[in-house]
């Protein structure tokens, strides 16, 4: 092999394949985009001619996903022209960083261009200055994507959320927008219609925001066992929102004040596919660059009104499948916190939308200065719910996902979990093993008869925990019963920082 450069202090060989997770999100489609789409990256990153792509589940690296490789290491792996993209413990993955397990401040995209930065005064003269300039007019659009991988902002400006009830007009979205949604409307109706009017283009999402991390979270939702797809599809998107951009920086002055979370819009990005495609498809008629754009337009489409079905699905389950939910007062979890009351909804659900139907709860909104109602409920004819700050999705099989908002971190729930799953398997709970169980990741121990036990996963950003995570569909089951983990969550939580998990753990345990 053709050895270019050094990782770790070991000799490596140009890459050839990039590693990104299964299901993968915003972050980890950007970063592939990125190096794919733009030669520049490529020859700063000492990228083979050709590129393939290998989805592997994020998390511990297995056997099974290298047949063909001696050694299974990421740092052996990458030296052999591998590259792991946010996950597999590469050096472009956030999730073995230090930093990591004490605070969560560093995306696997922040990694990737800080290396591109760095590798860029390697480059000849014109090939530095685009890669320059390139990495910086995408800086606002990047930091974006970091936000959100790392603190769950928004990727789009918070007056662009769904309304509950009713429809709204398409924003910003003259001409050729506005035709697509009126021909998407009329062609593809949502299952149950039995016509659509013309005259007049309705929201067909009204409770899905319409941007583009809701449009991956579909067309992962549609094409699970075909992440090469929905890369496809989020290039386009991404060479849109490019395209959106240079136009952008054609007047230096409007970039000053721009919410670069705008061009997230799908309304936006509808808007750039055509120069995307232009840029992208040297001599191509005017009609192709056209057929292109609407095709997927229609994509945009279908992944928006799957997100939309999650939601009605989710509300199914909301009403059919909850214990209705109870409000405790947590304790303070960590020093220097105060005693709160906090919402805990128990359910169970497939649907991916099922926390935020239930962190939507169903109560008449309210103005705390005049103490009175100033909305109905969201749903007038079912039961008042307050809004769930914790949630304990059940997905059956022994799978769970607990989810967390309004600055709550399940770091002792994590640990609690977790020690009681080991337990039950048979793993000693030593010191180290202890005092690993609150920091976010992945984690393997052995039990007393050799065998090799998973921990449950809990996340960096310390808002969810549990096994059933969608970039990795392979964790194993939980050992411990629904009402098992129910009731050691609500324990911990009504608990105080001081008294220590595995007390609570042989509490409940016996």
């Amino acid at each position: 092999m053709d050895q270019v450069s050094s990782i770790r202090g070991i000799r490596a060989s140009r890459i050839h394949t990039l590693v990104p997770h299964v299901s993968p999100d915003t972050e980890a489609l950007a970063m592939t985009w990125l190096i794919v789409s733009h030669a520049t990256v490529r020859k700063a990153l000492h990228c083979a001619e050709t590129l393939h792509i290998k989805f592997i589940p994020a998390g511990q690296l297995r056997r099974r996903d290298w047949q063909d490789e001696r050694t299974v290491s990421s740092e052996q792996l990458e030296s052999r022209g591998y590259l792991f993209l946010d996950c597999g413990g590469g050096r472009f993955d956030q999730h073995v960083l230090p930093d990591a397990v004490s605070e969560n401040k560093t995306a696997s995209l922040h990694l990737l261009l800080d290396e591109l930065n760095a590798r860029a005064e390697d480059l000849h003269d014109a090939d530095r200055k685009e890669l320059q300039q390139l990495l910086k007019i995408m800086e606002g659009v990047f930091l974006v994507i970091c936000r959100n991988d790392l603190t769950g902002e928004d990727i789009a400006p918070r007056s662009l959320d769904a309304k509950p009830e009713g429809t709204a007009q398409p924003q910003g979205s003259e001409g050729l927008v506005q035709d697509m949604l009126q021909e998407l409307t009329a062609v593809t109706p949502v299952e149950g219609e039995t016509s659509v009017q013309r005259t007049e283009v309705a929201d067909p999402t009204p409770y899905t925001t319409r941007h583009l991390r809701n449009m991956i979270l579909g067309w992962n939702s549609l094409y699970p066992e075909n992440p090469e797809k929905v890369f496809a599809l989020a290039s386009v998107a991404f060479g849109a929102i490019e395209q959106n951009v240079r136009m952008l920086y054609e007047d230096p002055e409007d970039v000053q004040d721009f919410d670069m979370r705008k061009l997230f819009r799908v309304e936006e990005i509808l808007l750039g596919t055509e120069a995307h495609f232009a840029a992208t498809l040297p001599g191509a008629s005017e009609g192709r660059i056209a057929h292109e754009a609407r095709t997927f337009a229609a994509q945009a489409e279908k992944s928006l009104r799957e997100m939309e079905r999650q939601w009605h699905m989710a509300v199914g389950d909301y009403w059919s499948k909850t214990t209705g939910g109870r409000t405790i007062e947590m304790l303070p979890q960590v020093e220097g916190k105060k005693r709160r009351e906090v919402a805990v909804l128990f359910g169970r659900s497939e649907s991916q939308r099922f926390g935020a139907v239930a962190r939507r709860g169903n109560s008449e909104s309210y103005d705390w200065k005049s103490r009175k109602a100033t909305g109905p409920r969201p749903e007038p004819k079912q039961p008042r719910r307050p809004k769930a700050d914790v949630v304990i999705q059940m997905y059956g099989r022994g799978l769970f996902v607990i989810s967390s908002v309004n600055g709550i971190r399940l770091d002792r729930v994590a640990m609690v979990l977790r020690e009681a799953d080991l337990r039950r398997q048979g793993v000693e709970i030593t010191q180290t093993v202890k005092a690993q169980l609150s920091s976010p990741g992945n984690f393997v121990y052995k039990n007393r008869a050799g065998d090799f036990v998973h921990a449950i996963y809990f996340t960096n950003y310390r808002g969810a925990v549990g096994n059933y995570f969608r970039a990795n569909p392979y964790s194993p089951a939980s050992v411990l019963h629904e009402a098992a983990i129910r009731d050691l969550v609500v324990a911990t939580l009504t608990s105080h920082y001081g008294v220590d998990a595995s007390d609570i753990v042989r509490d409940y345990m016996g």
